[in-house]
């Protein structure tokens, strides 16, 4: 179906959080994997069963597999939304995915706190606090979205729009107090994954 310019209320931007992840994400657990993947002479500590080594190597590289996999795929499947007055439209562009929802196909719209953290030694770290909301159709099928996938701003106009055209009416509108959230890990994957890189493929 071929949406008329016109008719669109909003159309969403990328997430530079959730790319950022992904990007340096793929970057730092690749070279992590390639590092290991390449090592010329493996040293097994003294009193150590050979057996049980290899197993502990090859556990070690296929976590650092999965995180680069679960990093390919927070890009892959990095959502854009468009908003008209009678559609959401649901698009995956690096998989060219597009999906179509009515408006009136729409039951319910119920909001939550989004929350990403990291735990290391026992202690709780927040990584992004955001919101999320999910939206329940009538066929029985939920369409989950949260501000750290699209564009924080974008999130907020996307889900107030929503409920004032469903609604039909003004409503209250929520702001992103969120904006910042998350960049200070960005900057530090950045920082760590350039300096990995350097060490591993330029340093003499």
């Amino acid at each position: 179906m071929k949406i008329d310019k016109s008719e669109i209320i909003l159309s969403t931007r990328p997430s530079i959080k959730a790319l950022g992840f992904g990007s340096f994400g793929f970057l730092f657990m690749g070279t992590f994997a390639y590092i290991m993947i390449n090592a010329e002479d493996v040293t097994v500590a003294e009193g150590t069963n050979p057996c049980i080594a290899e197993v502990i190597y090859w556990a070690t590289f296929s976590i650092f597999v999965f995180f680069l996999l679960a990093s390919i795929s927070m890009i892959l499947f990095s959502k854009q939304f468009t908003l008209t007055q009678n559609y959401l439209i649901l698009k995956r562009p690096f998989l060219f995915i597009k999906r179509t929802i009515l408006l009136s196909a729409i039951k319910n719209i119920k909001e939550g706190d989004y929350e990403i953290n990291n735990s290391r030694k026992g202690e709780k770290y927040n990584v992004y606090k955001g919101k999320k909301v999910v939206i329940l159709l009538d066929n029985g099928k939920k369409i989950k979205i949260n501000s750290f996938e699209i564009n924080d701003n974008d999130y907020y106009l996307l889900i107030n729009n929503l409920k004032r055209i469903r609604n039909n009416k003004k409503i209250i509108e929520t702001t992103c107090n969120s904006k910042y959230d998350g960049y200070g890990w960005i900057i530090f994957m950045i920082i760590c994954t350039i300096g990995l890189m350097y060490a591993t493929f330029f340093a003499k």
